[in-house]
């Protein structure tokens, strides 16, 4: 899972966002450094340790807590209303 450094990422936790940010590093195969992003100002805030497990093991049915990747910054804004969307439980269409 490699592949994951350099792809943007968006947090759900309790039907709401909590992190957002870029996955800069890994460290083995079980931890990745993330570089956090304001929700707020839109500036870099601080670096965590995540593990692999934290970001994997959550069923995107459950809206308890999970992980949403994107290829880009850009990618993650533009899908930002879509994902609105589905935390209030409306249809959203792959177009």
């Amino acid at each position: 899972m490699n592949g994951l450094v350099g792809k943007w990422f968006r947090t759900i936790k309790e039907g709401k966002v909590s992190w957002q940010g870029e996955i800069i590093e890994k460290v083995d195969d079980f931890f990745y450094i993330v570089q956090l992003y304001s929700l707020i100002n839109n500036c870099f805030t601080h670096k965590i340790l995540v593990n692999i497990e934290d970001m994997t093991t959550h069923n995107p049915h459950n809206k308890s807590s999970y992980w949403h990747f994107y290829d880009t910054k850009n990618e993650m804004v533009e899908n930002c209303e879509k994902l609105t969307d589905i935390l209030k439980g409306e249809k959203v269409s792959d177009q």
